[in-house]
């Protein structure tokens, strides 16, 4: 019931940015022909508080934290790094008790949160801290802010030398409302995912006793079990005899499903894939075409990230070229010059994330994680939404 009257609520947030977005870009398209959405990108930079965009901000705050605490900087520095050895800093350690608070925010969050099979980040912490590790030899914080607020700035400028003074209070409501709204569709995507916690816990106690009656054989196994199942098995009207061989049949299956390549389209119950080119690609030659979704261009070393578990393989300065993104990559955002998604739209997450954090990035683009090779150098241009390559000995 709950569930049911709520549905429409989460669809409304949800879908509430994509309006003002749309017509604050059409706005500005009108006076500056060809750079609508460019402006748009630039004057949303920095601006927003978006749950997923906080979180990012709020790893680094806890890198600067950890770098400031002896006992901190001392754990994540240590030659063997033991992430879950951060609750036995001493409780008066300034980045332990700010650490409790993250979890405490953002804790019912996880890497591809939508599956209740993932551990919640306050169930495991360790993709975190390893973040805040990674954080800490960096030290970007204030350097990226002060760009967001160098670039965001800028264009104010130039709205304010090109406009009149009715058009630019229409500009500055126009931001306001795409603000607020953006705000709200990450915001109302958090509460979905906190709103899915109680069933996660409740089939990992189910699963707990039904591994102690060695009908499972552990707890986690009861991901792998339908919801018919589990009735019939509450309610006694099966034993659940083969039921573990049934489990590891399907988690075999699943293993094979998650080494598919996910299809472009599907017509008529049929998988239909664009076909990859295979002519070899000139420097300077556009190898990739879709959305622009964050302004701004930067180039950089091409690292082809399949799942955030592979977070160590993305170099600061680098390219992170996905396949999709949800509120579990947003830390891995942080590092790269520039971001290219195979998937998604203007308002996806990976698209209001990276406008927020004013990295420049391409979302949409058709087989970039097969067309673009690792460790080519590319040029991402988040205002004309293409992608090009650049010869390897080219800088930034």
């Amino acid at each position: 019931q709950v569930s049911t009257g709520s549905a429409p609520v989460f669809a409304h947030l949800s879908n509430s940015a994509g309006v003002w977005v749309s017509k604050l870009s059409d706005t500005l398209s009108k006076h500056f022909p060809g750079r609508g959405t460019a402006l748009t990108n630039a004057l949303l930079l920095g601006q927003s508080n978006l749950t997923s965009a906080e979180q990012g901000y709020q790893l680094m705050e806890l890198a600067e934290s950890a770098r400031n605490d002896l006992s901190a900087y001392k754990l994540f520095t240590a030659q063997s790094f033991e992430p879950l050895a951060w609750e036995t800093l001493p409780e008066d350690s300034p980045f332990k008790r700010s650490f409790r608070e993250f979890l405490a925010k953002f804790g019912h969050r996880a890497v591809y949160e939508a599956n209740i099979i993932n551990p919640r980040w306050h169930e495991d912490p360790s993709y975190l801290l390893n973040i805040i590790k990674d954080f800490i030899s960096i030290s970007i914080y204030q350097d990226f802010r002060t760009k967001q607020k160098a670039r965001n700035e800028g264009a104010w400028k130039e709205i304010n030398q090109s406009l009149s003074f009715i058009n630019r209070k229409v500009v500055k409501w126009l931001v306001n409302r795409a603000v607020k709204a953006s705000e709200m569709r990450e915001m109302s995507k958090s509460e979905v995912i906190r709103f899915l916690s109680p069933f996660r816990y409740t089939y990992l106690e189910i699963g707990q006793r039904f591994a102690g009656q060695q009908i499972l054989r552990d707890k986690t196994d009861i991901f792998h079990v339908t919801w018919s199942e589990v009735k019939s098995l509450l309610t006694g009207d099966w034993d659940g005899k083969e039921l573990r061989s049934m489990v590891e049949e399907r988690k075999e299956l699943r293993r094979q499903w998650e080494e598919l390549a996910a299809p472009d389209i599907i017509e008529d119950e049929s998988p239909q894939f664009v076909p990859v080119p295979s002519s070899e690609v000139l420097a300077g030659s556009t190898i990739g075409v879709g959305i622009g979704a964050a302004a701004g261009k930067a180039s950089g070393i091409v690292r082809l990230i399949r799942t955030p578990g592979d977070w160590n393989r993305l170099n600061a300065g680098d390219v992170l070229v996905a396949p999709s993104t949800d509120p579990g990559w947003t830390p891995l955002f942080l590092k790269a010059s520039a971001i290219i998604v195979e998937s998604g739209g203007y308002l996806s997450h990976g698209a209001i994330v990276a406008r927020e954090y004013g990295i420049p990035a391409v979302i949409n683009v058709p087989n970039a994680m097969s067309k673009l090779k690792e460790g080519t150098r590319v040029l991402v241009d988040g205002d004309a939404g293409k992608v090009s390559l650049l010869p390897v000995e080219c800088g930034d």
